[in-house]
């Protein structure tokens, strides 16, 4: 990024299709647990039909003449995609990307003979590598993994003690803060990588007007990076609930579960889209006595990061939530699970 470049990341949040565990009332927590027939549907259809993975023009191209806006109207070209590696957001996020391909495939139908060449290889480019993350796992449920929902962690604790060595470890049950502190570590890590990779904005600018650049242009030409990243409702939870913040979430609509500490309700193969900006500024340094210039991001204000003055890295980004846990897309109707 160049000094006084905003960028955006914009996150495509998914929580995984119905798996298996939510169909039969456990909590499956980091246990691995297959997705049922209609969370295979409705992952699919989620990139085939969700009218949010369609990328609209930028302004600067709304004057094009009027036989080519259908064809700028296009499904969404992800940068990069993560995934929690437990097997139904894994597989979730595959589905996703093969029904965004059948979208492309159909879009190149019927466009035949209209940039053939260009539309085609867009067609396997969300194929690409999924980056598996152990940090976007589900909560750890400690002894209530693989156990019914009703179920009394007290009594399950007692029951591990009971079936167990003495000198044996239950495992860990995970906190809300525990949660945050592997998934804050995440976003910060892949939002330094992502940014570190981003084109300049001439570099940008060049790939719209000849309309080959991979990553499209939205809010007045501001590079943004999009980003499909699937994981689990405690993880999105948290990520919802501390860059966006309760009052604003029930502005939009949220749900809570009064009876489950307030829990956010998000739906199985819900998506939420945030979109997360950063701006660099000149900074000088003095490495080895030599004055250089260097560009820093620096946030609007600090979220990710506790203000720290020997913290020379992102400290934060400016948050706005664009969807919040859509589900047009499902086809069999919207399903309210636990973890």
């Amino acid at each position: 990024m160049i000094p006084g470049q905003e960028c955006r990341l914009r996150l495509y949040l998914v929580r995984h299709g119905e798996s298996e565990a939510n169909q039969q009332g456990v909590f499956a927590g980091q246990l691995d647990s297959s997705l049922t027939e209609c969370g295979v549907i409705d992952a699919k259809s989620l990139g085939e039909t969700s009218e949010f993975l369609i990328v609209q023009p930028p302004a600067q191209s709304q004057a094009l003449a009027s036989e080519h806006v259908q064809r700028e109207r296009r499904p969404c070209h992800f940068d990069a995609v993560y995934s929690s590696d437990l097997i139904r957001a894994h597989d979730t996020c595959k589905l996703i990307l093969e029904g965004l391909r059948t979208r492309k495939q159909n879009n190149l139908d019927d466009n035949i003979g209209e940039d053939q060449d260009r539309t085609a290889s867009d067609i396997a480019s969300p194929l690409h590598d999924i980056q598996l993350d152990q940090r976007l796992r589900e909560r750890s449920y400690g002894t209530l993994q693989g156990m019914p929902w009703s179920s009394d962690r007290n009594d399950t604790d007692k029951i591990w003690t009971d079936t167990h060595e003495k000198d044996e470890l239950p495992p860990i049950f995970e906190n809300d803060d525990d949660i945050w502190v592997r998934v804050k570590e995440f976003l910060l890590e892949m939002i330094e990588d992502e940014l570190l990779s981003t084109p300049n904005i001439e570099t940008w600018k060049q790939m719209e007007r000849n309309d080959e650049g991979k990553t499209p242009m939205v809010n007045n030409a501001i590079p943004t990076k999009h980003i499909l990243i699937t994981s689990h409702g405690g993880v999105l939870r948290q990520i919802l609930m501390r860059l966006v913040g309760v009052d604003k979430l029930k502005k939009r609509g949220a749900v809570f579960d009064t009876k489950r500490k307030n829990r956010l309700i998000t739906p199985n193969t819900s998506l939420t889209i945030l979109d997360l900006s950063v701006r660099c500024k000149q900074q000088h340094a003095n490495p080895g006595g030599v004055n250089e210039e260097e560009s820093t991001c620096v946030s609007y204000y600090s979220n990710l990061r506790e203000d720290d003055d020997n913290d020379d890295e992102l400290k934060g980004i400016q948050v706005d939530m664009i969807v919040f846990a859509n589900t047009d897309h499902l086809k069999a109707g919207v399903r309210i699970h636990d973890d």
